[in-house]
C-alpha cells in the first residue's frame, strides 16, 4: 500500500453540508490527494459530493484511482454476537457499504477501527473491549480478503502498541493481517514516541491528526494545552527557513517518520500546509521540537515556555492534559 505523506483531515464539523463540500473540493484542488473522514464525523456524504463533482470536472486528468480515501468505523461486535464471526461480520460489512455509499464509492483505500474502546460499555477497563477489538478485527480482515475488493487496507486508530499485539495473542493463526496504519494524535507536546517507535520497528505506518496541537482546529474555543505554533522555537526557526509555524510542524512530522493529515476550511492555509517539501529541517531543528515533548509547560493556554508549572491533574477520563481532544488515554483501556 502507498499512501500519501500529507492529506487532508476529515474533522470538520458542521451542519452546513455546502460549506463541507466546499472545503474538501478547495482541498482537491489544491493538490491533497488523501481524504480521511470517518462514519461518526457525519459528513461522509457531503465529501463524497466533494470527491464526486472533483473527478468529473477533471476526468481527462484525474480518476478515482488517483485519490485515497479513508474511513473509520467503531467496533462493531456486541454482546449478544458471543463468537459468532457471522455476525460481527454481517455488521462490520453493513458498516462499510454505507460508507461507500455516502462517500459514493466502490470501494475504500483504507478502513481503520476508530479507537480501542466499544461505545456499548463505557467503563475503561471492561473486558468487553478486547472481545470486540478481536472480533471486529476478524470481521474487517475478512472483508480486506474477500472478493468484493471494497477495502483495500485495514488500519486502526487510537490504539496503543499493547491493543494491537493482542491482536497477535488472540489469534489462531500465524495469518492474521496486521494492521497497515495507526492514525494518533501527534504534535510536538504529543509526541508519543514508545508507539511512534514501536509501529514504525513493526512496519505499520503512524499518522497524525492534530499535528498542529492546542487549539488548532479552526473556529472551536475550549479549554486545552498552549498552541506549539505560538512558541518562539517554533518561530524562530520558522523565519531560519523563510515558511510557516505550520510549515515547520508539518516538516518536523514528516522527518520524523509520521505521515499527517492537517485540516483547515481556509484556502490559503490548506496551501501552506500542502507545501511542505521544499525544504529540510537540520539535526539542530529537530532535537529543538524534539525536546519540548519532555519538558512542562504553562497549561493556562498561553505560550509562555519559561514557566514551568506541574500540569494540571489528569482528567476524569484518564486522557493525557497534553491532548487537545480529550480522549481516553489508551493505555487507559483494557
Amino acid at each position: 500500500m502507498e499512501m500519501p505523506a500529507i492529506g487532508f483531515g476529515g474533522g470538520i464539523f458542521s451542519r452546513n453540508s455546502t460549506f463541507v463540500t466546499s472545503a474538501f473540493a478547495s482541498a482537491l484542488r489544491t493538490g491533497y490527494r488523501l481524504i480521511d473522514t470517518a462514519s461518526n464525523y457525519r459528513n461522509e456524504e457531503a465529501i463524497g459530493n466533494a470527491i464526486g463533482q472533483f473527478v468529473q470536472e477533471n476526468n481527462q486528468e484525474i480518476s478515482r484511482a488517483n485519490l485515497f480515501i479513508t474511513s473509520k468505523i467503531e467496533l462493531r461486535w456486541l454482546p449478544g454476537d458471543d463468537d459468532n464471526d457471522d455476525a460481527s461480520y454481517s455488521r462490520t460489512l453493513a458498516t462499510i457499504d454505507e460508507r461507500l455509499r455516502l462517500l459514493n464509492t466502490s470501494y475504500l483505500d483504507l478502513v481503520l477501527l476508530h479507537g480501542p474502546k466499544s461505545e456499548v460499555h463505557s467503563h475503561p477497563r471492561s473486558e468487553y473491549h478486547a472481545r470486540a477489538r478481536w472480533n471486529t478485527w476478524k470481521a474487517l480482515s475478512r472483508i480486506l480478503l474477500s472478493e468484493t475488493k471494497k477495502v483495500r487496507a485495514i488500519g486502526v486508530s487510537n490504539w496503543s502498541p499493547r491493543h494491537i499485539q493482542q491482536l497477535w495473542h488472540d489469534s489462531d493463526s500465524q495469518s492474521i493481517t496486521k494492521p497497515a496504519v495507526n492514525q494518533i494524535e501527534f504534535h510536538p507536546l504529543l509526541q508519543r514516541n514508545e508507539t511512534v517507535t514501536w509501529c514504525i520497528d513493526q512496519g505499520i505506518a503512524v499518522q497524525a491528526y492534530g499535528a498542529f496541537g492546542g487549539r488548532q482546529a479552526e473556529g472551536r474555543k475550549r479549554e486545552g494545552p498552549p498552541d506549539p505554533t505560538s512558541f518562539s522555537g517554533i518561530h524562530e526557526i520558522a523565519t531560519k527557513h523563510g515558511v510557516s509555524p505550520h510549515q515547520i510542524i508539518l516538516r518536523w512530522t514528516l522527518q520524523r517518520g509520521v505521515a499527517a493529515i492537517p485540516m483547515s476550511t481556509n484556502e490559503d492555509h490548506q496551501a501552506e500546509n500542502f507545501d511542505v517539501l521544499g525544504f529540510e529541517l537540520d539535526t539542530g531543528d529537530m532535537g529543538r521540537i524534539n525536546a519540548m515533548g519532555d519538558e512542562e509547560f504553562d497549561f493556562d493556554g498561553s505560550a509562555a515556555e519559561t514557566k514551568k508549572r506541574k500540569r494540571p491533574p489528569v482528567a476524569k477520563w484518564g486522557g493525557d492534559p497534553r491532548s487537545y481532544y480529550g480522549f481516553t488515554d489508551p493505555e487507559k483501556i483494557l
